[in-house]
């Protein structure tokens, strides 16, 4: 899910940037994908993506 670059970042706050918006959307996704959830519900999946990650 190209989130290697952002594995040293920290998430953020008022102060410091962290991760991005499109960042945050795919690791919330990808912690769910291990556990196997037999339904997975998405609300506008893609936001924050760009094209190319939103492919995926």
């Amino acid at each position: 899910m190209g989130l290697e670059q952002c594995a040293d970042k920290k998430r953020g706050n008022w102060h410091l940037r962290g991760i991005s918006g499109g960042e945050k959307k795919r690791l919330s996704i990808s912690l769910e994908i291990p556990s196997q959830p037999q339904i997975m519900l998405l609300d506008e999946p893609t936001t924050g993506l760009d094209s190319a990650s939103a492919f995926l």
